[in-house]
């Protein structure tokens, strides 16, 4: 009987393939024919799980060498990202000191008015128009305007 194994074809023996008989009832010779043909069979066997053994570890280097390659990758990946993310950190407080920088202007520095740009100038609110001091209560509520003698006009 010949049957495919892992790629190969192989006889092998079987019950199924000869009647069974009692081994008693063989002749030496027929016990030595069967013997030889078992002997050869496992030894195609024993071929066969060779080459597939080789195989097998030749595919396990490959892989071991692909694995050791995706490694070096994924450190260098790491080391650069490590990289940029200072690189980042950098950048990030340098954007800041910019917009400080471009922030400033005559009433939040020591620069000069004449050095803020007119089209950048911010509105006055409505409380800083007046840069004297404020004047307190309104005339009319001081108490020497009140009709206090000597207060007013003098006839």
């Amino acid at each position: 009987m010949t049957e495919l194994i892992f790629g190969w074809r192989v006889t092998i023996m079987s019950a199924m393939s000869e009647p069974p008989r009692e081994l008693a009832a063989l002749s030496v010779q027929e016990l030595r024919a069967a013997l030889g043909r078992q002997r050869a069979v496992n030894t195609e066997l024993r071929r066969v799980l060779a080459t597939q053994a080789e195989l097998h570890q030749a595919e396990l280097a490959a892989r071991d060498v692909q694995i050791a390659q995706l490694r070096s990758q994924v450190a260098a990946t790491g080391a650069r990202i490590a990289e940029l993310g200072s690189q980042v950190a950098v950048l990030g407080e340098r954007v800041m000191g910019l917009e400080r920088q471009a922030g400033r202007d005559s009433s939040n520095s020591s620069k000069p008015p004449s050095s803020d740009s007119p089209y950048t100038k911010r509105p006055r609110k409505a409380t800083d128009r007046s840069l004297r001091g404020g004047r307190g209560a309104s005339p009319a509520s001081s108490p020497a305007r009140r009709g206090h003698p000597g207060a007013g006009a003098r006839p």
